[in-house]
C-alpha cells in the first residue's frame, strides 16, 4: 500500500476543484436538453442514445487529443523534470477545456437554460461528484506513478469531460426523491389556496393541438364578464400551474383557465387532482407525442382524464367537433356536454356560417339561440374558426352575450409563434415555429395558400416526437408542401430526409428544396434570394435538444 503525502492530496484536491468547475460549463448543453426535454429521465436517455449531432464527437475529439498531447508530453520531458513536466502537461489539457468551453458555451442558443433553483442544486450537486471523479482518477494516476509507468500522471482526468452526460444523469437522479417533495409541496399550497376559493370558476383545457388558442381566445370571451384569470404562455405542466396559481391567483379572480399538456398516462390526472376543474374543453386530438403514448389509445385516454375529473352540478365539457377523436370522447362522456363543428351536422351548440377566410384574416357569421352575430379577426386560417366556435360555446353557456363574444374576437391577436404573421420590408412571415403535429402543418399550409400569386416559401425541420409514424407523417408533409410551397428549406439532413423524398414524389423540384444545418444557416440562405411580395412560412423550430450540430 502506497501512502501520499498531505500536500500530494492537497494538490490533488485543488486540481479536482479547478477541473470540476471547467465541467460545470461543459455540462451546460447536457443540463440544458435536460431542461427542456421536462426534466423526463426516458427523453433524457434518448437524446443520449439517439442524437445525430457532433456534440458527443467534440467531446471525444477534447479528451483524445488532450490525452495524446499528455503522454507526448510526459513521455519525452519527465526524465529532465518529472514534477514540473507534469503540471505542464495538466496545463494544456486545461487550455484544451478552456477553448471547448468557449466554443461550446458562448454558441448560440435557441432556448438558453433557465438557472432556476432546481437546475441551481442540480449543478451543486454535479460540481460535487466531479471533484469526487477527479479527485479518484488523480489519485488512481499517482499509485500508477509508483508502480513505475510515471507518464500517466494526470493522463485520466483528460477523461472526466466524456463523463459528463451521465454524470448530470446521476446526479439527476440521486436529486429526484427531494425534487418530487419539493414539488408536491407545491402542489399541496396550490391545493389549500384553491380549496380556499369555492366559487372559483376552474376551466381545464387540455387537447393534442389547440390548446394556447382556445385558451386565449376563451379568456377574451369570458373577460367581457368575468375577471379572468389563465395560465401564460404554454404554461401547461403541474409546476406552471401551481406557480400561477400561488402568486398570481387573487380574491377578485371569478374565473381560472388551466392548459394541461400531457405526455404520459396520469399527466392530466395529476394535474386534475388539484386543480379540480368545473368545466372541460377538449380542443382536438392527433398523434403529437405519439413517442411518449405508445399508442393512440393512449393519448385518448389521457385526454379522457379531464372529463372523468368533472363533478359537481353545473359541471360540463365542450369538445371540438371537428376532430374526429374527440368526438369519440364526446359520445363516451357521462356529464353534461357539448360540441361544436364549423360544418353544422345539426348538433353544433353554437353555429357559424358565410366564411370568408384571405390573407388579412377571417370573417364568418355566430348563431345561437336564434341570435345572430357578425365576427372579424385577424387570426390566420379556417382552423381557427374551429378554436372561436369552442370557446364562444363554452363562453356563451357561462352566460357571456353573442355580441359580447363577438366584440372579444375582434380584438383577438395572433398567440406568439402560431400562425403569428409579421410584415416587413414588403415580405409577409407567418411564424408557425412552436411546433408541429399534422393537423397544425394543415392548417399552415392552408393560411400559406390564402396568399394567390405570391411566392410561398416553406422553412422547417419537420414534426418529431411520433415514434413509428414520423418518418410517414414527414413524407407526407413533404407532399402537402409540394402542393402550395414554391421553395423549401429543410433543416437538419438526418431529421427531414423523409419531407425531402415527399417534396420530390409530389413533383416538387429537386433545384427548389435546400437543405441546411441551422435555422440561422436558413435566414442567410433566405437573405440573397428573397424578393418583395414573398411569403415565408416557418413551421416549426425544435429546440437545441434536437439539434444536428
Amino acid at each position: 500500500m502506497v501512502n501520499l503525502k498531505p500536500d500530494v492530496h492537497i494538490i490533488a484536491i485543488l486540481i479536482s476543484i479547478f477541473n470540476a468547475i471547467l465541467l460545470c460549463f461543459v455540462s451546460y448543453r447536457s443540463m440544458q436538453t435536460l431542461q427542456l426535454r421536462g426534466y423526463k429521465t426516458e427523453k433524457y436517455m434518448h437524446w443520449l442514445k439517439n442524437t445525430h449531432g457532433r456534440f458527443f464527437s467534440r467531446l471525444f475529439m477534447l479528451c483524445f487529443m488532450s490525452a495524446s498531447a499528455l503522454l507526448v508530453i510526459n513521455i519525452l520531458f519527465t526524465a529532465f523534470a518529472e514534477e514540473f513536466i507534469s503540471y505542464i502537461s495538466l496545463l494544456v489539457y486545461f487550455i484544451y477545456l478552456v477553448a471547448f468551453i468557449k466554443n461550446e458555451f458562448f454558441r448560440k442558443k435557441k432556448t438558453p437554460l433557465v438557472f432556476t433553483n432546481r437546475i441551481k442544486r442540480l449543478i451543486t450537486l454535479y460540481f460535487i461528484l466531479a471533484v469526487a471523479l477527479t479527485y479518484g482518477l488523480i489519485l488512481l494516476s499517482f499509485y500508477l506513478h509508483f508502480l513505475g509507468v510515471g507518464f500517466l500522471r494526470y493522463l485520466f482526468i483528460c477523461f472526466t469531460p466524456i463523463a459528463t452526460p451521465i454524470l448530470v444523469l446521476v446526479a439527476f437522479i440521486i436529486m429526484l426523491p427531494i425534487e418530487n417533495l419539493n414539488n408536491k409541496n407545491y402542489v399541496v399550497r396550490a391545493k389549500h389556496k384553491l380549496s380556499k376559493r369555492p366559487n372559483l370558476i376552474k376551466v381545464g383545457i387540455t387537447g393534442s393541438y389547440g390548446k394556447t388558442s382556445v385558451k386565449n381566445i376563451l379568456e377574451a370571451m369570458l373577460s367581457e364578464k368575468y375577471e379572468v384569470l389563465s395560465t401564460p404562455a404554454s404554461y401547461n405542466t403541474p409546476m406552471g400551474l401551481t406557480k400561477t396559481i400561488l402568486k398570481q391567483l387573487n380574491r377578485s379572480h371569478q374565473v381560472f383557465i388551466a392548459e394541461m399538456g400531457a405526455t404520459y398516462r396520469g399527466d392530466i390526472k395529476y394535474i386534475c387532482d388539484f386543480v379540480k376543474p368545473d368545466i372541460g374543453i377538449i380542443t382536438g386530438i392527433g398523434n403529437q407525442h405519439l413517442e411518449s403514448f405508445r399508442n393512440e389509445e393512449n393519448i385518448m385516454n389521457t385526454k379522457y382524464e379531464l372529463i372523468e375529473a368533472l363533478s359537481g352540478e353545473n359541471c360540463f365539457a365542450a369538445f371540438n367537433g371537428d376532430s374526429s377523436l374527440a368526438m369519440e370522447l364526446y359520445n363516451r362522456c357521462p356529464v353534461g356536454k357539448l360540441y361544436t363543428k364549423v360544418e353544422d351536422d345539426g348538433g353544433s351548440f353554437i353555429t357559424c356560417s358565410n366564411i370568408e377566410a384571405s390573407e388579412d384574416g377571417i370573417r364568418f357569421d355566430l348563431e345561437a339561440s336564434g341570435e345572430k352575430a357578425s365576427c372579424r379577426t385577424q387570426l390566420l386560417g379556417r382552423h381557427n374558426v374551429s378554436n372561436i366556435l369552442l370557446s364562444a360555446a363554452v363562453a356563451y353557456k357561462m352566460g357571456v352575450s353573442l355580441q359580447e363574444i363577438a366584440f372579444a374576437t375582434g380584438k383577438l391577436k395572433p398567440v406568439p409563434h402560431r400562425l403569428e404573421m409579421i410584415k416587413s420590408g414588403g415580405i409577409t412571415i407567418i411564424d408557425d415555429a412552436f411546433n408541429a403535429s399534422r393537423e397544425g402543418t394543415a392548417a399552415a399550409l392552408e393560411a400559406l395558400s390564402l396568399f394567390e400569386g405570391r411566392r410561398k416559401i416553406m422553412v422547417t425541420p419537420g414534426m418529431v416526437e411520433l415514434g413509428q409514424a414520423q418518418e410517414e407523417e414527414n413524407f407526407n408533409f413533404g407532399k402537402n408542401i409540394a402542393r402550395v410551397c414554391d421553395y423549401c428549406i429543410l433543416v437538419g439532413q438526418n431529421q427531414t430526409r423523409p419531407i425531402y423524398d415527399g417534396l420530390l414524389e409530389g413533383g416538387f423540384a429537386e433545384d427548389k428544396i435546400k437543405v441546411v444545418s441551422s435555422i440561422d444557416e436558413a435566414k442567410a440562405h433566405l437573405s440573397a434570394f428573397i424578393n418583395e411580395g414573398d411569403v415565408i412560412l416557418f413551421e416549426n423550430d425544435l429546440p437545441d435538444s434536437y439539434s444536428e450540430q
